[in-house]
């Protein structure tokens, strides 16, 4: 984590974000957590300015550190445009809508969840970040030796691959409202009866 910087969204401005490229890593503030689900991951450590962190997600930004990790990320409300936002609140648990009326291919979550996202993003992450040109080769090195558990692309690290399969399927829940949401949901009323009518003799 040599030469990057370190961004809390709760004390400082968005203009302290650099508008170029670059490189980030999400952290978690110390006694943060993330969503528990059935699957616990294992979250790396990383030393900055003399404190430990847990690194949960890498990126890039290709244009803007600035608008990719601030806007769009921590306080963007679309998680069609983040794929760190959609992780969170998948592993929360919140319904998937589409992001435009008709558009089942991105999805985002209901207003209310998606405010709730931010100000849970805003009081539990960090951003630490770096100014990179060609932050590419940067981003590889990153997920190869830091293995964050939301970094599903690229990631052949055999620690966390189940907790990654568990989140890939929770991002691929059926948008609420279509036909495969209804069936899905069906599906899972009639096996929570099955389960409640058992009798054991």
């Amino acid at each position: 984590m040599e030469n990057f910087k370190l961004f809390d969204p709760m004390t400082m401005d968005s203009n302290t974000l650099p508008n170029v490229a670059g490189n980030y890593v999400f952290l978690l503030r110390k006694g943060s957590q993330l969503p528990k689900v059935d699957i616990e991951p294992q979250i790396p450590e990383v030393t900055l300015d003399g404190n430990t962190y847990q690194a949960i997600y890498t990126g890039i930004a290709s244009k803007s550190l600035r608008k990719r990790d601030y806007r769009n990320h921590f306080v963007g409300n679309n998680a069609s445009r983040s794929t760190l936002r959609k992780s969170i609140g998948s592993l929360f648990g919140y319904d998937l809508i589409p992001r435009k009326e008709g558009d089942l291919k991105y999805k985002k979550f209901k207003p209310a969840d998606e405010e709730k996202l931010t100000e849970w993003m805003m009081s539990n992450l960090l951003l630490a970040f770096v100014e990179n040109a060609a932050p590419k080769p940067l981003e590889e090195k990153l997920i190869a030796e830091l293995n964050p558990p939301l970094n599903l692309g690229r990631n052949t690290n055999m620690v966390n691959k189940e907790f990654r399969a568990l989140l890939s399927k929770l991002r691929c829940r059926p948008v609420i409202g279509s036909a495969e949401h209804f069936t899905s949901s069906m599906k899972t009323t009639i096996k929570k009866q099955y389960s409640h009518n058992l009798v054991i003799l």
